[in-house]
């Protein structure tokens, strides 16, 4: 429960495909995180409203929003939020990823998503951190070519 000195990293993932989500989802809580999932982008901002996050994976191509937009609306309310973009698109508009902490290709596989969350969120099952302590930045990758 956040406010709580010592917690399990929270995590919001979001994406449009229910069924990989919520085996995402899965995943990430069999790892040690406190997972929350939202199949819509629009929700999912709603949800952070009410909620202390220190990750999202978001999709990046979503009805209503994409996930840069998502992204960039997530850090306008908490900018020492964490940001994955787990996508199957290579191809992005204009500044979109100028929110995003690290890009993640679906075709990488759930262990390349995995390695992401632990490079950004120095935390697993088991091993708890101070809130507020001080997360090293990673560089953003971008695709090439």
């Amino acid at each position: 429960m956040p406010g709580h000195a010592l917690d399990r990293c929270r995590i919001l993932c979001v994406d449009d495909s229910e069924t990989p989500l919520l085996l995402r989802g899965r995943i990430l809580e069999m790892n040690g995180y406190h997972v929350e999932t939202s199949s819509s982008a629009v929700k999912a901002a709603q949800l952070f409203r009410g909620s202390e996050f220190d990750l999202a994976i978001l999709d990046y191509e979503m009805p209503g929003m994409s996930g840069g937009h998502l992204a960039a609306r997530l850090k306008r309310t908490a900018p020492e939020l964490k940001v994955i973009l787990y996508t199957g698109s290579s191809s992005f508009e204009g500044s979109e990823l100028d929110d995003i902490d690290l890009l993640v290709f679906k075709w990488e596989g759930i262990d390349a998503l995995l390695v992401a969350v632990k490079k950004l969120l120095r935390c697993s099952f088991g091993n708890t951190r101070e809130r507020g302590e001080p997360v090293e930045m990673a560089q953003r990758d971008t695709p090439t070519g």
